[in-house]
């Protein structure tokens, strides 16, 4: 029986008897291996080999429709994905456009609320400034009369005696 071997090009050779040969091809194009020809059935290869040229050609056009029909899936589901994205991404800008016009509106009523604080607590605090200069003026004229009455209490006892009579008094008490 006519048996084929792989040879340097990648392609069957004729050889007259035994098994296919295992010798792999060093530097071949397309990287084969002897571990792929482990399996190497030689009635599967006669049996497709057998068949007739329609039939393969048949194989390979519904294998390739096979494929077209794939790849159209494949690029509806593509179209699809890439919808979706598109679709996700614009309602996350939506939402992070009013997220950011909520943030904006908040800071500027917060900093409304913030000057409006402090003009009043400024407001507050010249008032108590006011008030604390005013006191203490009442203070200083307060002490100003007290020694002013002192020094005419003083003078009147002195001109009434009524200190060194009172004094007099006192003194003789304790004794």
């Amino acid at each position: 029986m006519e048996k084929y071997t792989r040879g340097n090009t990648d392609a069957y050779s004729y050889q007259g008897s035994g098994s296919p040969s295992k010798k792999s091809p060093q530097g071949s194009p397309q990287g084969y291996t002897d571990d792929m020809y482990d399996d190497f059935d030689g009635s599967m290869y006669d049996s497709t080999m057998k068949l007739p040229v329609k039939n393969h050609i048949n194989r390979l056009e519904d294998n390739l429709d096979a494929l077209r029909g794939d790849l159209d899936e494949s690029r509806k589901n593509t179209q699809m994905v890439r919808a979706d994205i598109m679709a996700i991404e614009h309602s996350m800008k939506e939402g992070n456009s009013e997220m950011m016009r909520a943030m904006m509106d908040e800071c500027l009523r917060v900093e409304k609320e913030f000057r409006k604080m402090a003009n009043i607590e400024k407001s507050e605090n010249e008032f108590l400034k006011q008030q604390l200069r005013q006191l203490t003026q009442d203070k200083m004229k307060l002490q100003q009369n007290t020694l002013v009455l002192e020094n005419r209490v003083e003078a009147s006892e002195n001109d009434v005696g009524f200190k060194n009579l009172h004094q007099y008094r006192y003194d003789q008490d304790e004794q």
